[in-house]
């Protein structure tokens, strides 16, 4: 059985346990379990209220905060000066191999080894500052128009706390 949300393919089986963003293509894990026969006979999703929690995979599947963070990491790469594309400025490929989907800490120890930690901390606290000014309201307002049916527990993230809205 596949259920569509905006965005991602739930299987239903239990031995996938895997969703599918069906605008990434990324795998995610999860934690969903539906009620019913696991014979491959469609079964019927539990009623709303009979839901305690949902779990999503939001940045890359109901958005993509991908453009934002290039934008702000061509920016300031620029301003310091930074060479590591080759003389230019960074792009797509540069930006997905090394840096999409990474902690800032990680990114900046492989990217600048020489700075100290405190120098990887500030501009790290620096592009995220920088990112919150961009993309303004824009993602939680896509985020909750999709969601507005659902109210629970507070969403997981590992995105930095300022993030969230």
């Amino acid at each position: 059985m596949l259920v569509s949300v905006p965005e991602i393919a739930i299987s239903g089986k239990p031995e996938e346990n895997r969703a599918t963003s069906t605008t990434t293509g990324a795998r995610v894990g999860l934690a969903l379990r539906v009620a019913g026969p696991v014979e491959g006979a469609p079964r019927p999703l539990p009623a709303l209220s009979s839901i305690k929690g949902v779990l999503f995979d939001i940045d890359g599947t109901l958005c993509n905060s991908d453009p934002l963070h290039l934008e702000v990491f061509r920016d300031m790469f620029a301003e310091i000066g930074f060479t590591g594309n080759g003389g230019k400025p960074i792009d797509e490929v540069f930006f997905q191999t090394h840096i999409s989907g990474r902690h800032n800490p990680d990114i900046t120890r492989e990217l600048f080894p020489d700075w100290t930690e405190e120098q990887g901390r500030l501009f790290s606290e620096d592009k995220e500052a920088r990112f919150r000014a961009l993309a303004g309201n824009s993602m939680t307002t896509a985020i909750t128009s999709t969601l507005h049916w659902y109210v629970g527990p507070p969403v997981i993230s590992a995105q930095p706390f300022e993030h969230a809205a």
